[in-house]
């Protein structure tokens, strides 16, 4: 029975060979969809902010008020 050391019992990695890289399908030129209108959506939001604005101030001023009057 042969007797092996331990370095030979050690399992070896395989040498893997330097191989040429194959343009994959991300080398593909794609399509890009255009960027969606925003436009209404933006409209809306501004109308919503300018609402919360003046409501604020409205009711910032009046606390002012109040505070004065009692």
């Amino acid at each position: 029975m042969p007797s092996t050391s331990r370095s030979q019992q050690r399992r070896r990695q395989p040498i893997r060979s330097p191989q040429q890289r194959r343009p994959g399908p991300t080398t593909v030129a794609r399509h890009h969809a255009s960027a969606p209108d925003y436009t209404q959506d933006y409209m809306y939001v501004r109308r919503d902010l300018r609402l919360i604005a003046i409501l604020s101030s409205v009711l910032f001023f009046g606390m002012v008020a109040v505070s004065f009057v009692i």
